[in-house]
This record gives structure tokens, sequence and C-alpha cells, in this order.
């Protein structure tokens, strides 16, 4: 939240503000203002997208696999290493 509140503030040309991020509302990126007024800008589909693409990941992708894994193990690892010790099952 930090990094997306002060990177358009900060380095305004790396923020694509001419895209389209609405064509049914003809809005435009650089229409959605930075911080809190941005929650009354944003149409309710937008949202709708939000929010299902947080449920997709929560219910498909990480997924605990196994119930005596460590809770929040998602089995992928730190920055994607998976480094796992080969007896940590026995410690448990």
């Amino acid at each position: 939240a930090t990094v997306g509140m002060g990177v358009p503030d900060l380095f305004p040309s790396i923020v694509p503000r001419e895209l389209m991020l609405s064509r049914l509302y003809n809005m435009q990126f650089g229409d959605i203002p930075c911080g809190l007024k941005a929650l009354s800008v944003l149409p309710w589909e937008g949202w709708l997208q939000i929010v299902a693409a947080i449920g997709v990941i929560e219910l498909f992708v990480l997924r605990q696999r196994d119930s005596r894994d460590m809770p929040g193990d998602y089995g992928l690892g730190y920055f994607g290493l998976r480094d796992k010790g080969r007896h940590e099952r026995s410690l448990l």
C-alpha cells in the first residue's frame, strides 16, 4: 500500500496515465486519484473484479495442501525457493 501511494506522486512518468481503465465509463488510469479518494471513483464492476480475484486466489491458489503443515505454509517457499528440511515432520 505504501508503494502504491508513493510511486504515482514521486515518479509520474512511470505510471501509464493514458491507458484505458474502463471503456464503458471512458475512464483512464490518470482519472483515478491517489489515496482514499480512489475508493469513491472506481466503478462497482471494478470492485467486483477485485473481490473475485482475491476469492479465486484464496480458494484455489493459496490452499494449504497438507493439514499437518504449519498454518500459512502453502508449499511455495520463501520468494519461490523451496527449502523445507527433510526431517521437518518428525519434529512435530
